[in-house]
């Protein structure tokens, strides 16, 4: 439905991007679209972002580690998610990086 309502979504996943989650959602999704002849819903799913680690080997390790070595901290996708808000955007920055920050403990 984020789609439908042309929002651009984000997905965070702790391992490689191929067959994730966010694949298999943007799969459905642009099975949806089709289904439904939406244009719109389309040009949304093109927007989203899947954040996940590189189809590499990554080392034993701490998972705070192995999540910062993939780029996936609680700081670089709030770092996502603020290039995402218009620079006019009524939107509170404030809040947003406090639920960030809330959500890594």
């Amino acid at each position: 439905d984020l789609f439908a309502q042309g929002k651009t979504v984000l997905t965070a996943e702790d391992h490689s991007r191929a067959g994730g989650f966010g694949e298999a959602l943007l799969a459905e999704a642009v099975r949806k679209a089709n289904e439904r002849g939406d244009e719109g819903m389309k040009q949304a799913i093109g927007k989203a972002i899947l954040l996940a680690g590189e189809d590499l080997f990554v080392p034993m390790a701490k998972r705070d580690r192995q999540l910062a070595r993939m780029g996936l901290t609680a700081e670089k996708i709030a770092e996502t998610v603020k290039k995402l808000i218009p620079a006019d955007s009524p939107a509170d920055r404030s809040s947003n990086e406090t639920a960030c920050r809330s959500n890594r403990k």
